[in-house]
């Protein structure tokens, strides 16, 4: 388990901000799903990896406030947290949007590692946010740009999938394809291990910790009515 501090290296992109850091021990590094918290003083905030280079964990962060909207240069890092992505099958869809890209896009470098065919759907609100997609070691097979949303890419036919992204996103994607995948929550954390019981979300099972049972969940076990209200 990784707890130290770092200075991050960071590209601005607008939206977005490429942040990394490294090289990491191997017993450190993550799985595809999994997070990282990142502490500043009283300010703890969670973040996916995007992907990995010589051992160094990169995460495209977007501007949501104001941590994110000004990275410290230097910051305690704890992890990695939370359940992974499971082995996948072959030819499994990829869906992301918005910030949800980091995750999926480290799944996609996983399994193009293991030479494993997949189709990547990405969904942005505005088309200036594509210029992340060049800082990317795999790029999606198809992109949206509202109005047009990803979920309007999806083929007619129900194929398995992971992905991560906005919940209305997620639903939509319920909705047309059912409970045949795996979905990457994002939620407000506090603690990123379970004990604070602030990220709380809907089950099947009662309600689970996206921190400690989650993010990564199978679709079939939320409660999409109540979890997208």
């Amino acid at each position: 388990m990784l707890n130290e501090t770092f200075k991050l290296e960071k590209t601005d992109l607008g939206h977005y901000v490429v942040v990394f850091f490294g090289p990491v021990a191997e017993e450190n590094l993550p799985q595809p799903g999994q997070f990282y918290m990142f502490y500043k003083e009283y300010v703890k905030k969670p973040f996916s990896v995007a992907f990995l280079k010589e051992n160094r964990l990169f995460f495209i962060i977007k501007k949501v406030g104001p941590f994110t909207s000004s990275i410290p240069d230097e910051v305690r890092v704890e992890g990695p947290y939370g359940k992974p992505f499971p082995a996948v099958v072959t030819n499994t869809f990829l869906i992301s949007g918005g910030a949800g890209i980091a995750p999926i896009c480290f799944l996609a470098e996983k399994l193009t590692e293991q030479n494993l065919p997949f189709t990547w759907l990405h969904g942005e609100s505005k088309a200036e946010n594509l210029i992340l997609l060049d800082y990317l070691p795999v790029k999606p097979n198809k992109v949206s740009v509202e109005p047009t949303l990803v979920t309007d890419l999806l083929p007619k036919e129900a194929q398995f999938y992971c992905a991560c992204g906005p919940k209305p996103m997620l639903k939509g994607l319920h909705s047309k394809w059912g409970t045949n995948g795996f979905v990457s929550l994002e939620e407000r954390m506090s603690c990123g291990f379970g004990a604070c019981y602030g990220c709380v979300i809907p089950t099947t099972s009662g309600y689970q910790r996206v921190c400690k049972e989650g993010p990564v969940f199978e679709a079939g076990e939320l409660l999409w009515q109540e979890l997208c209200v």
